[in-house]
């Protein structure tokens, strides 16, 4: 009985095939899964700075009777912590345009925007550069490609 009583040192060459298969296969699940987190969290952080605007922006309206003609010139300052308007993740201002009807009445509408990084879209780069000639009564919508668009109005 030398057989049974002989000791098994390491791993044979199928165990360690197996356990090398079975790794790469969990690997091939969760690498995209884990290069796409820190987009997804910027773009969280992206959405969560232009709803803390939108509230600034229209606290400042209830307090000045019109929507400021720019939110990164420091206007907005007081109505944050720390009094700084947020900027995007990669330290870009936010796009923000205000509408009026004409160059006389105060301004009544605005939009905000900002371009996400993990929702897939068509040249949504130019079309948040032409936020300043977009007008309120545009069809946006919130999340089309991957713009992402605050509207206000108080008409």
């Amino acid at each position: 009985m030398k057989f049974s009583a002989r000791l098994r040192k390491g791993f044979t060459l199928i165990e360690l095939l197996i356990v090398i298969v079975i790794i790469g296969i969990l690997a091939v699940g969760l690498v995209p899964k884990v290069i796409d987190a820190p987009k997804k969290a910027r773009d969280t952080v992206r959405k969560t700075d232009i709803n803390q605007i939108k509230i600034a922006v229209e606290s400042y309206y209830s307090d000045k009777g019109s929507y400021p003609a720019n939110i990164s010139d420091g206007t907005l300052g007081s109505y944050f912590q720390g009094g700084k308007t947020p900027v995007d993740p990669n330290g870009v201002a936010y796009s923000y345009s205000k509408d009026n009807a004409d160059a006389a009445a105060k301004y009544k509408c605005y939009i905000l925007g900002v371009q996400t990084e993990s929702a897939q879209g068509g040249n949504s780069a130019a079309a948040l550069a032409n936020i300043g000639t977009m007008k309120c009564d545009a069809a946006l919508t919130a999340g089309a490609g991957n713009l992402y668009y605050v509207v206000g109005s108080n008409y």
